[in-house]
């Protein structure tokens, strides 16, 4: 069972008599680089500790699983990160018993940063099966385990949509939302055979499943809005450029027209097909 966080970037895994706390897109210390563009703000990490240790005394998982990007340095660990980042996990272990953390591209550096009790995943994420259901839990900067494409369901972030509005008068409001999509398995499936640099025949779903004894299926995926409020994102429903996005989102690989678009408080807005009707007069 599958259970959102009502107004957070959260969602609770129910696994048997068990339960996960599934939390995306931290970003700790992105407050560092606004200050290098002049603006100051105080560290946000406490108040991020205090959303999660509230979600924690209200679902009591019994894990707690982050989907990358728990720091906000690339390649590099910023004195701000020595500074919090142990802190921020030692005071999580104290109030769950089992974390884990799938790095997103921002983590270079992290197993340094983290107590040895936190056990860091593949960045090709975690598989999780439930009674013959796998459930498939990636950052989505890079292409998830080959097992992932007979999973049911696919978790993932690093995506941070958002939607945007404006209105005649030139208000504009911009709103993180959840995505909740499906893949076109062939293109998909061609695409990560291309990938390995694997030979490929005219199909390539055959060619797969021979390659890795795996059926593919067409999970549903659901991509998260960002933890971190502070942090803006790709607005759905106006065309962009995707270079910037993980491999599961460049080349039409999701069907995005028939996904469902709902505000980060679970309101459904509709389907982007729809909503996209609107794109002059959104920006």
């Amino acid at each position: 069972m599958l259970i959102f966080s009502a107004g957070e970037a959260a969602l609770l895994l129910k696994t048997g008599s068990s339960s996960i706390l599934v939390v995306p897109d931290l970003h700790l210390g992105f407050e560092k680089e606004l200050a290098l563009r002049g603006i100051n703000l105080p560290s946000q990490s406490d108040k991020i500790f205090e959303r999660i240790a509230k979600l924690i005394k209200r679902y009591h998982p019994a894990s707690l699983v982050f989907l990358g990007d728990i720091k906000h340095g690339t390649s590099k660990i910023l004195p701000q990160e020595w500074a919090e980042i142990p802190k921020f996990f030692e005071q999580l272990l104290l109030l769950v018993n089992e974390i884990h953390v799938i790095p997103g591209n921002h983590d270079g550096g992290l197993n340094a940063l983290l107590p040895r009790e936190v056990s860091l995943e593949s960045s090709q994420g975690m598989i999780l099966q439930n009674r013959g259901r796998l459930t498939s839990l990636i950052h989505g900067h890079a292409w998830p385990d080959p097992r992932a494409f007979g999973a049911d369901l696919i978790i993932m972030g690093h995506h941070h949509f958002t939607f945007t509005i404006r209105e005649p008068s030139g208000l504009r409001f911009v709103q993180p939302i959840w995505l909740v999509c499906r893949w076109n398995r062939r293109q998909v499936v061609a695409s990560y055979l291309a990938y390995r640099k694997f030979k490929r025949s005219s199909d390539a779903i055959a060619d797969f499943e021979r390659l890795f004894g795996q059926k593919v299926g067409e999970p549903k995926i659901i991509v998260m809005p960002t933890f971190n409020p502070m942090l803006g994102g790709a607005s759905i429903n106006i065309e962009e450029r995707r270079e910037h996005l993980g491999p599961l989102f460049r080349e039409d690989h999701i069907k995005l027209h028939s996904s469902e678009v709902y505000l980060l408080d679970g309101t459904f807005l509709g389907r982007l097909s729809n909503l996209r009707k609107g794109i002059g007069s959104a920006g």
